[in-house]
């Protein structure tokens, strides 16, 4: 519940922060020689990627190699959605720096680069529960007689009961398998006088 609870602020916050990038994202869009759907498209990569980013923190934390893509990915698009923010705040647009620009038209190939690997390792953890989820409601709930467990922890006697056992199947095998490896080769000597 609380996984849930913290994803859901984080997605608040991120829809605040969107509503406030998305007018110099957008100029940034158009920087960039993009304009309708492609501009509203590369408006979302940012924010998206950074929704994606955290999810994925949430879902994969105990994956190492997971959580290091997240937090690149986080990092990455935190910088470049920072500065295109201010960028646009500082009217650097209209001098069109070739660093700014640069930044710009990376920006959607860095993101299907680094936001489609964590999609990727999020619904590989998701769809085996879907799965599951599916087959326990199209299977029929059969209910099993209870059986006793037997004990976690053995006495004293019942152990040594138990080498006991071993130990007599141990004799046992060998005494079966002992009359064949003892029995004497017919060699055909002695056999005539």
């Amino acid at each position: 519940m609380a996984v849930v609870l913290l994803g859901l602020l984080i997605l608040l916050v991120l829809s605040g922060a969107f509503v406030a990038s998305w007018p110099s994202l957008m100029y940034a869009a158009e920087a960039v020689h993009l304009s309708g759907w492609g501009a509203i498209g590369y408006s979302v990569v940012p924010d998206s990627a950074v929704v994606i980013a955290l999810v994925t923190l949430l879902l994969l934390r105990h994956d190492l190699k997971a959580r290091r893509l997240a937090f690149a990915t986080l990092a990455t698009f935190t910088a470049a959605s920072l500065t295109l923010n201010e960028a646009h705040a500082l009217g650097l647009y209209e001098g069109r720096p070739v660093w700014l620009l640069a930044v710009a038209g990376a920006l959607p190939v860095v993101g299907i680069l680094l936001a489609s690997d964590l999609l990727v390792r999020a619904v590989a953890v998701l769809a085996p529960a879907l799965e599951e989820l599916d087959e326990t409601e199209a299977q029929p709930v059969v209910e099993t007689p209870a059986v006793e467990a037997a004990p976690a922890v053995m006495t004293a006697e019942e152990f040594e009961e138990h080498q006991a056992a071993i130990l007599a199947e141990l004799e046992a095998e060998k005494e079966a398998a002992a009359p064949h490896a003892e029995r004497p080769s017919r060699t055909g000597r002695g056999h005539f006088v």
